[in-house]
C-alpha cells in the first residue's frame, strides 16, 4: 500500500482563481447528496453542476478583503479548498468557515480533519462554522472535529439566517485553545 503524501494548505492569490472554479462543480456535485432535494440544488435541467451563486460566491474570495482562499494539495494535486472569511451571525465572530471541500478521493483519509485543524490554528480567535441541517454528512464531519479541537467547549444552535436568503443553518461556534480574549 502506498503512503499519502501530507497534504497542504496553500493560500491562493487572486489570479488563481480557475482551479477553485473547476473544483466547485464536484463540490456542488458531492453536497447535492445531502441537499440536492432542497430548493435551489435540484439538478440542472441543462446537466452543467455549477450554480452561478456559488461560483459568484466563491469568487468574492478572490476580489473582497477580508476573505481568504485556500487550496488543499496532496502531492502537487488538487485535492479540495477552504474558504475563510469574517462574516459571522454574530459581531463577536473572529472567523467564519464559508466554504469547505474535500475532494472525493481524499474523504475519509483524515485529510478534511487535518486542513480544517490547520487552518483553525492559522487563524486565532472565536470561530463559526455553519451546516445545512440535511448535510447529514458534514454534520458527521464537523461535531466530532470541533468538539475534540475545542476540548469540548462549542456551541450549537438552529439559526434562521438572511443572507443571501433567508435559510436555516445548525452553526457551531468555538474558540481557538490558545486564543486570548481581548
Amino acid at each position: 500500500m502506498m503512503t499519502m503524501i501530507e497534504p497542504e494548505l496553500i493560500q491562493l492569490k487572486s489570479n488563481e482563481y480557475a482551479i477553485i472554479h473547476s473544483l466547485a462543480t464536484y463540490y456542488e456535485y458531492d453536497m447535492s447528496r445531502y441537499c440536492g432535494h432542497l430548493p435551489g440544488w435540484e439538478f440542472p435541467i441543462d446537466g452543467t453542476y455549477t450554480s452561478k451563486a456559488l461560483l459568484k460566491n466563491l469568487k468574492a474570495y478572490f476580489t473582497e478583503k477580508d476573505k481568504y482562499p485556500f487550496l488543499i494539495r496532496i502531492d502537487e494535486h488538487p485535492a479540495g479548498f477552504v474558504m475563510v472569511n469574517k462574516k459571522g451571525t454574530t459581531p463577536d465572530v473572529d472567523w467564519n468557515m464559508g466554504e469547505f471541500f474535500v475532494v472525493a478521493t481524499y474523504q475519509r483519509r483524515k485529510v478534511g480533519q487535518r486542513m480544517a485543524r490547520e487552518a483553525f490554528d492559522r487563524f486565532q480567535g472565536r470561530w463559526e462554522v455553519a451546516v445545512i441541517p440535511q448535510n447529514t454528512g458534514a454534520l458527521k464531519f464537523w461535531e466530532p472535529l470541533i468538539a475534540n479541537y475545542s476540548h469540548g467547549v462549542y456551541t450549537r444552535e438552529l439559526k434562521t439566517l438572511m443572507f443571501p436568503e433567508q435559510h436555516q443553518m445548525i452553526v457551531f461556534g468555538f474558540q481557538t485553545p490558545t486564543y486570548k480574549e481581548k
